[in-house]
């Protein structure tokens, strides 16, 4: 079903639905990064002049998994980080977006319930697909296991118990110890098609991308900005290859799955359904992007393998990132807070290697 962008309820089921979501259109607070036990190292780049002078920033997009395929807890990924795929967005009207369900959701929930307190938590969540490691996270996302949350679950060109199911077979016997009654928060599925709709006053639009079972990326335009994930995407199909850029036309942020090298995509690993800094450059150019930031990192790909990415990107587009945990994005002018742990070998490397650290945001 596609839901109309005039401003009308989203929900076929309107009584419903406002009632979950009482309250969630209006302004709550932010929380402050606090974060204990650890070193931090923050960078504040202005990468660009806002469109209009003395714009504010409103948009604000957080990464708490950026890692492909498992996660991965390793020393060597330390700086990018080894969640799985989890994106926060907040509207300045305070509206909480949640993209996939990775490992990162984890840490995500935990944050939300620090946040709010005993105040009930909303939010909308769009899946991209339901291969694991973008639903993975799911069970152990605190904030559904409290009564009086609602949180809306939404995939494109997915029926509503297809949906449901994938959301809540990880958890029947023997795959985990309890079942999604467990769950008290109220949980709503909404199978989309491709038109726009409107989530308290963010466009969402999306449209399907080459990868096996189907994969869709979304664009979000709001508080006069524009955002686009498009991950899980294998290059090829003029098709899909066309509606993506159409996607991403004049997007401030494009992230973009960049798992493989431009080399592995057209052999070893050609039909897996991903793709390379290179295709992203190109999509970027194409579409007149601002910013790309490569996402989707291989389980195979250390911190310095990323980097090295990273800047063969940047020859051919020099407003490039890679996706790290904890790195923040405010838009509409597009700054970028980078927060990331520092190990105790870390701290005794050169000041050079420092430098690369913050030179990579």
């Amino acid at each position: 079903m596609g839901w109309p962008v005039d401003g009308h309820h989203p929900y076929p089921n309107p009584s419903r639905a406002e009632q979950a979501t009482s309250g969630q259109c209006s302004r709550v607070p932010a929380d402050g990064m606090s974060p204990v036990n650890r070193v931090i190292l923050i960078t504040k780049a202005r990468i660009f002049r806002s469109r209009a002078q003395g714009a504010q920033w409103t948009m604000k997009i957080k990464f708490w998994g950026v890692r492909g395929s498992t996660p991965t807890p390793e020393r060597r990924n330390a700086r990018y980080g080894g969640n799985t795929p989890c994106i926060e967005i907040r509207l300045a009207n305070g509206t909480l977006i949640i993209l996939d369900c990775g490992s990162g959701l984890r840490a995500l929930g935990k944050r939300l319930l620090r946040e709010f307190g005993h105040n009930p938590i909303n939010g909308y969540v769009f899946f991209t697909h339901f291969h694991w490691d973008h639903i993975q996270g799911i069970p152990f996302f605190l904030p559904l296991y409290r009564e009086g949350d609602s949180f809306f679950f939404h995939a494109v060109q997915r029926k509503e118990e297809e949906l449901k199911r994938a959301i809540e077979g990880q958890m029947v016997s023997p795959y985990f110890p309890v079942d999604t009654s467990a769950m008290q928060a109220l949980r709503n599925f909404y199978d989309l098609d491709t038109s726009p709709i409107n989530i308290c006053g963010a466009i969402i639009k999306s449209t399907p991308l080459y990868h096996p079972q189907g994969c869709v990326a979304y664009r979000i335009e709001a508080d006069g900005a524009v955002f686009v994930l498009a991950t899980d995407t294998e290059p090829g199909s003029p098709a899909h290859d066309s509606g993506l850029r159409d996607l991403a036309e004049g997007a401030d942020v494009l992230v973009y799955d960049a798992q493989y090298t431009p080399e592995q995509v057209r052999g070893e690993k050609k039909g897996w359904g991903h793709s390379s800094w290179l295709e992203g450059t190109r999509v970027a150019l194409e579409s007149h992007v601002r910013q790309l930031v490569l996402f989707h990192h291989d389980p195979d790909h250390d911190d310095p393998f990323i980097e090295g990415l990273v800047q063969k990107a940047r020859r051919l587009f020099p407003d490039v990132v890679g996706a790290a945990e904890g790195m923040e994005v405010s838009l509409p002018e597009v700054e970028l807070v980078r927060t990331f742990k520092v190990s105790v070998a870390s701290r005794s490397r050169s000041s050079g290697a420092r430098g690369q650290r913050t030179h990579a945001l």
